[in-house]
């Protein structure tokens, strides 16, 4: 079986097979034999990995037809069917869960039929589809086929009937009193003359038309069909309809009751969806507009008759397509119209006279009610509704001209509240931790064996600055933190000489943050050396990891004192007074440093073996969930030791795969959040080299993600160097466009296991350390060209040259990956040894040999 399988992959697939074979021999032994189960384990995780089987699953799980057909439904059922086995275990589960994806009509129908056989229910499904369309304009009774265009057994083509001579008010269906005349040449609606004085027909010879419209051969087309109108000969006929209003502009919303001009608006359930609904007696057909059509995944097709259309402005408009027996759901009734999809800048819908008379539409123009007499003898009402001009959006110089003119603008902040509030009674084992999760820090931290120093450089005069100007809503807010601050006595009143100015930052919650500019202060502080770590190293230490838990402290810059003798120097400026911080502020130069060491001191026993801290983000990551419930124990343990309080509303527990540090983070590996790539995503094409560097600057923090970063991000790179001239050129467009594509399919990333070969796709490296003991696992493409070019140039055996390759290839990955081991050590640069041939022999220098040269060595 494996053999076979093997046998039919091709390209890529067959070399990775190739290379996994081998390593599999090595694994199991040359003599053992691949199960058919491991080699299905192993094709599955390279291309079919866990990640787009639960994308599968959760497709299934949200699959309703929606626009689709019945027979479109069950095919797309059936195929994400497969990613959700335990949903549809039985067949009484798969037709239970096939019925509530149906939509309402036709599960209605079906419901009380109580079928229990899955390919039963989808043949009387499509039979119900089918008897619940019409032909447009059909009197009651005959049917019409599904709008998919699926066919009944005649095999005739659709009709698309349209009602003429039933309105004493128009012509020809072409409204001409009070507008734009039509023409007796083209028979349209424009002014002046006729631009088709000079076009003559190149089927009948005549002036005037196109060929298309001739009438000679739209009679032709007639012929044959015993002489019946509005059959479909060999071309498409033209038929003219009107429409009144296609913009909000063009009705009056403000017309008093008692006036004519009044217009009858709505909204309208089609599917999941609420229209903004015109009804216009004036508009002889019904139509949806382009874009609500795409988003309701409208199923459309080609109009039998070419319908023209006549604007409000004499302007004249074709359309090719229609969405037939679309369910439009009006007081809980479901009345079916057909819809073609038209230009519609204000409405998603207009409904016009051929909707209306369908249904028997009643018209109480004064109180705005339109009564419908149905098919089964109910009296359906609806009442409409004043619909509010939809925003529209602007440029900043529009806006800024209109204010100038005095238009009103206001500031609007959106601040999102939870829906849910999270409860310690539900959460296993942190229930045991109440004093942890505290609503409000209780007051002043407990003495603890560090505090915060600030230490100033020799000679440094105390600064101080005015404070900034507030909004009044800054300074109601800026009020009352103060006196939160007072009471909790994080602040006292001061006279020290020292004086920082107060802003607000803006937090993800849409809280506003009261930061100090210390700037001032902070060139005069020396900087506290101690490292943060670096958050690639962080996730190195998750491998194998399953379960995580997520803890942020609550203010965790405020659980830190600050040295008494330093207290002075933080005191800042307000409108309301002076004061000083008594605990670490945002702002300060050193707290980062500081915050890192005292984490560290707080979780070292446990650093590198269940927990990853990067300020006041800890991370809790076991293999199992009976770990992690020892794990999150002692963390817990610990925060309750030294008096650490967190902020329960931003913890999450018991995750399968958790957000930390703008990563998403799973047992298959660490990935690129989504939230945080939108940004780069919706970036606008930068105009200037400073837009350049920020974009670059978001977007490789992802770079290990994005295989080639620095190639791809090339010809902008170029645009950012010195005396360069900014010209975007079409290859700056392509990296931006690829760029962004790219970080939108970046790769799981999965986490290196120790003493084990991995491919990173991002620098497409392998880290072979059995290259010294000489094993015979296939290297990567840099290894093999350096290995070969070894071989030729000194004709002889690549194995006895793997010492100076190896070397040579580590200290080259150790540069791409900016690490320098051997300048740490040693305090000079680390130099790859040199080859070269000399009187005729070659010979070898490997990196213990040192041979002093006259001539300078370019490296």
């Amino acid at each position: 079986m494996v053999l076979y399988a093997s046998y039919m992959l091709q390209g890529e697939a067959a070399y990775w097979w190739e290379t996994k074979r081998s390593l599999l021999e090595m694994e199991l032994g040359s003599l053992a034999a691949v199960s058919w189960q491991r080699f299905k384990k192993e094709f599955d995780d390279r291309y079919f990995p866990v990640s787009v089987r639960r994308q599968k699953a959760r497709e299934f799980n949200n699959l309703v037809q929606g626009g689709m057909t019945v027979e479109q439904y069950a095919r797309k059922f059936m195929e994400l069917g497969r990613f959700a086995p335990h949903l549809i275990a039985s067949e009484e589960l798969q037709v239970e869960r096939f019925m509530e994806g149906l939509r309402p009509e036709i599960r209605r129908q079906v419901a009380c039929l109580q079928i229990m056989e899955f390919q039963k229910l989808v043949d009387l499904t499509s039979n119900a589809e089918r008897e619940n369309n019409f032909v447009v304009g059909s009197p009651p009774g005959q049917k019409r086929r599904s709008y998919l265009g699926e066919g009944s057994s005649s095999g005739s083509p659709h009709k698309f009937v349209q009602r003429t001579g039933t309105r004493p008010h128009t012509t020809s269906g072409v409204r001409t009193g009070g507008r734009t005349p039509v023409c007796p040449r083209c028979n349209r609606a424009h002014e002046g003359d006729c631009g088709q004085r000079g076009i003559q027909c190149y089927n009948c010879g005549q002036p005037g038309h196109f060929a298309r419209e001739c009438p000679t051969r739209v009679q032709g087309g007639q012929g044959g069909r015993g002489g019946r109108r509005g059959g479909r000969g060999s071309q498409r006929q033209l038929v003219q309809a009107r429409v009144y209003a296609v913009t909000p502009g063009d009705v009056d919303y403000e017309a008093p009751e008692t006036h004519d001009a009044g217009v009858i608006t709505g909204r309208v359930r089609l599917y999941d969806f609420y229209a903004c609904t015109l009804f216009d007696s004036g508009a002889s057909q019904s139509f949806v507009s382009a874009t609500f059509a795409r988003m309701c995944n409208l199923v459309t097709e080609p109009l039998p008759q070419s319908l023209v259309v006549a604007l409000p402005n004499g302007e004249i408009v074709c359309c090719s397509k229609v969405a037939l027996g679309c369910p439009l759901d009006l007081g809980g009734r479901t009345l079916d119209a057909d819809l073609i999809v038209f230009k519609l800048l204000g409405f998603d819908i207009i409904l016009g006279m051929d909707w209306l008379y369908r249904y028997s539409a009643n018209i109480d123009c004064r109180s705005r009610v339109i009564g419908f007499q149905l098919s089964d003898g109910d009296y359906l009402e609806f009442v409409g509704s004043k619909l509010k001009a939809r925003p529209s959006i602007i440029s900043a110089v529009q806006a800024k001209r209109d204010i100038a003119c005095g238009a009103d603008a206001f500031l609007v902040q959106v601040v999102s509240t939870p829906s849910e509030k999270k409860s310690l009674a539900d959460i296993p084992v942190v229930e045991e931790f109440p004093d942890v999760f505290v609503d409000e820090l209780p007051g002043l931290p407990p003495v603890r064996d560090m505090e915060f120093v600030i230490d100033l450089e020799p000679r440094a005069a105390p600064v101080h600055k005015a404070p900034y100007r507030m909004a009044p809503a800054e300074l109601k807010e800026l009020k009352t933190q103060l006196q939160e601050l007072v009471d909790k006595r994080f602040i006292q009143p001061s006279t020290s000489p020292w004086g920082a100015p107060v802003l607000f930052v803006k937090k993800k919650d849409g809280t506003l943050r009261m930061c100090i500019d210390y700037r001032e202060l902070n060139k005069v502080t020396i900087k506290n050396k101690y490292p943060l770590p670096r958050i690639d190293d962080l996730f190195d230490q998750l491998q194998g990891a399953a379960v995580f838990s997520k803890i942020d402290l609550r203010s965790g810059y405020y659980q830190l004192r600050i040295r008494d003798k330093d207290v002075p120097k933080t005191a800042f400026r307000t409108r309301y007074g002076h004061y000083e911080f008594k605990v670490m502020s945002f702002g300060l130069a050193n707290a980062p440093a500081a915050f890192m060491d005292l984490m560290n001191r707080v979780f070292r026993p446990f650093l590198d073996s269940f927990v990853v801290v990067f300020l006041d983000d800890i991370l809790i990551y076991s293999r199992d969930l009976e770990e992690h419930a020892c794990h999150l124990r002692l963390a817990l343990g610990k925060l309750r030791e030294h008096q650490l309080y967190t902020k329960l509303s931003k913890c999450e527990f018991w995750l399968e795969e958790v957000k930390f540090l703008g990563h998403v983070i799973s047992q298959e590996g660490v990935s690129v959040d989504p939230s945080k790539v939108e940004a780069v995503l919706s970036w606008p094409r930068p105009s200037t080299v400073r837009e350049i560097r920020s974009f670059l600057g978001l977007a490789g923090y992802y770079r290990r993600f994005v295989e080639g970063f620095s190639r791809l991000s090339g010809p902008l790179t170029a645009l950012t160097r010195k005396n360069t001239e900014f010209v975007w050129s079409d290859k700056c467009e392509r990296s931006f466009q690829e760029l962004k594509r790219r970080l939108t399919m970046a790769p799981v990333l999965a986490l290196p296991e120790p003493h084990k070969p991995f491919y990173h796709p991002g620098k497409a490296n392998l880290v072979a350390d059995a290259l010294s003991r000489k094993s015979q696992q296939r290297s990567i493409q840099t290894l093999e060209d350096m290995l070969r070019s070894c071989v030729i140039g000194f004709q002889g055996s690549w194995e006895n040259h793997l010492p100076l390759i190896e070397f040579s290839y580590n200290n080259n990955f150790h540069s791409s990956i900016q690490m320098a081991p051997y300048e740490a050590l040693y305090g000079r640069k680390c130099r790859s040894p040199l080859c070269w041939d000399e009187v005729g022999e070659s010979k070898l220098f490997g990196p213990e040999i040192i041979q002093e040269m006259k001539n300078q060595v370019q490296f």
